[in-house]
């Protein structure tokens, strides 16, 4: 790897991408929207083959308050985005991305 070479980490917070989270998301316009203009807070990503709906957490060194307050946010924008969806039994996880700039 050369100097100019650089790596940019984050930790990202959301919830699996299961068949009926991505049922509700096809059938949402306002979330089809939002990607489309990138002007939501949540965005899909994949980590180890799978399908996450979540957000990148602000810093890396978030009290447990905050990251339980971003996780709130997540299932408040997927409720908002896909209000017939019951995020109460919908899993969160966290995991790192790592970017090559």
């Amino acid at each position: 790897m050369t100097e100019e070479n650089k790596i940019r980490a984050q930790l990202f917070i959301g919830c699996p991408i299961t068949p009926q989270v991505r049922q509700h998301l096809n059938a949402s316009l306002s979330f089809r929207e939002a990607q489309t203009l990138r002007s939501g807070t949540i965005k899909e990503v994949r980590y180890k083959e799978k399908e996450y709906i979540g957000t990148p957490l602000p810093s890396s060194t978030l009290p447990l308050k905050e990251m339980r307050d971003e996780e709130k946010t997540v299932l408040e924008e997927l409720q908002k985005h896909c209000p017939e969806l019951d995020t109460t039994e919908l899993s969160t996880i966290i995991f790192p991305q790592v970017f090559l700039l």
